[in-house]
């Protein structure tokens, strides 16, 4: 995991110094670091394909904190079908609407 990760600290400051306490760390990963994945759907239903777009779009969010630029995730979808992540969603809710 080393090979993917750094460890960054933050801490609060109080009119210029730490403040007692406040030192945290978190482990990131490295920019530029990329993964890929196959999931493979049997027999999937409409509600299951809905559910897995959403929550594709949802980790897109993932691990985002403010102003410190992490957070920069892209997740794709090839559908048999040929649609687009965003036309599943779409779709999605305009049919619940």
């Amino acid at each position: 995991m080393k090979s993917f990760t750094s460890i960054r600290y933050q801490t609060k400051l109080e009119n210029g110094v730490a403040a007692k306490g406040t030192l945290h760390n978190l482990n990131v990963l490295n920019a530029e670091t990329n993964f890929f994945g196959k999931i493979i759907l049997v027999n999937e239903s409409p509600p299951v394909i809905n559910l897995l777009a959403l929550a594709l779009k949802n980790l897109s969010a993932a691990g985002t904190k403010r102003n410190r630029g992490f957070g920069r995730i892209t997740c794709a979808a090839n559908f048999e079908t040929a649609e687009t992540l965003e036309t599943v969603i779409n779709k999605f809710f305009a049919e619940a609407g």
